[in-house]
């Protein structure tokens, strides 16, 4: 029963000659059985909760293939956007694991469904921002729904600790795609490589009507310290309203894997 040696390098270097030579495009695997599959859709569709997070041991919405992911498994991934898309859950924020290192994914739907248009664009900062759909104190305005996925990992563990610590910073820098950005140039901000763990914290201090909007202030925060590394600041869209960033990621995943 011994360890391979490099198991986890020649593991990631696999997934990668996969996702470049698109011989997983058409995968069938599945991340989840179908009484899990039936579960999921029975907690999010019609559900009048004000908050929904849905916990992955994986990353879901990543660009990079070097990762265990939800990307290994197009038709999976698609099938969430879907559900998703269709349920439209109300204070939606994804959060995954298992990478070593702590990260934002987001997305907001392009102006147009045509390839031109971005589908992953930025969050908001709540410390340094230039987007400018972004109020100044780095909070969302509103006005473009967005996709919130953070991954926090890990708590014992950070990817520049390991034997292989001087690539990750580069690796990560190399798959950006997916990542939030804190400025109007850079998607760099929003990882980092050392011990984290992750809060959620839910502020109800904002309402509209008769219905309590909570802000969403997520962070990952030090392990030694317990001090911000990064912090977003993400809100919730009322199940009265659509978020077309759902639509707009189906859409894009009807025929990407990576």
């Amino acid at each position: 029963g011994g360890r391979l040696p490099f198991s986890a390098l020649i593991a990631a270097m696999s997934r990668l000659l996969v996702a470049k030579s698109q011989l997983a495009r058409d995968y069938d695997g599945d991340m989840l059985g179908e009484e899990q599959w039936r579960w999921l859709a029975a907690q999010v569709q019609d559900s009048a909760a004000a908050v929904h997070l849905i916990v992955s041991s994986v990353q879901v919405f990543t660009s990079n293939p070097l990762l265990e992911s939800w990307g290994h498994f197009p038709r999976a991934r698609r099938r969430l956007a879907e559900l998703l898309s269709s349920a439209q859950p109300a204070g939606l924020l994804l959060v995954s694991g298992d990478v070593h290192f702590g990260e934002f994914i987001s997305s907001m739907p392009p102006r147009t469904f045509g390839h031109k248009e971005p589908l992953v664009a930025a969050a908001c900062s709540a410390e340094i921002t230039s987007d400018t759909s972004c109020s100044r104190e780095g909070q969302d305005d509103g006005s473009r729904p967005r996709l919130l996925e953070v991954t926090s990992s890990g708590l014992t563990h950070g990817c520049s600790g390991a034997w292989w610590g001087a690539l990750c910073k580069p690796i990560l820098e190399a798959y950006t795609s997916h990542r939030a950005r804190g400025t109007a140039s850079s998607r760099n901000e929003a990882y980092t490589t050392g011990q984290n763990f992750g809060t959620v914290h839910l502020d109800w201090g904002q309402s509209n009507g008769s219905f309590t909007t909570p802000v969403m202030n997520v962070e990952l925060r030090d392990v030694e310290h317990g001090r911000p590394l990064a912090r977003w600041l993400h809100n919730r869209y009322g199940s009265w309203g659509h978020n077309d960033a759902l639509d707009a990621l189906s859409w894009a995943l009807q025929s990407v894997a990576f």
